[in-house]
């Protein structure tokens, strides 16, 4: 699997907004509007998509197909989280923009 940036603003609004989990999760839990988000990185090879701003980097891991692994702004690490619908989300983002090279 391919591990491709983007960077073009409609692009990554694209992204975001079809997977309606991750749009949650980097809007309303993490508090970034779509407009502070300067790239979406998806790793396909390591099943995981980062969502960068000019302060933050927030991580998405598909561990399996119900668990997640998450950035944890209150520890600055990550946190396992069961999460059915990231996990998919995750490799319905890496399926549809990164696909093999």
């Amino acid at each position: 699997m391919a591990d491709v940036s983007f960077e073009d603003q409609e692009k990554i609004k694209e992204i975001l907004k079809t997977y309606s989990r991750v749009h949650y999760l980097v809007t309303q839990e993490y508090g970034i509007p779509l407009e502070a988000v300067l790239s979406v990185r998806v790793d396909g090879e390591n099943g995981k998509i980062d969502v960068n701003t000019a302060d933050t980097m927030l991580r998405f891991k598909a561990k399996g197909s119900e668990n997640a692994l998450v950035s944890d702004p209150e520890t600055g690490g990550m946190k396992m989280v069961f999460d059915p619908a990231l996990a998919q989300a995750i490799f319905e983002i890496i399926q549809d923009y990164a696909p093999e090279a």
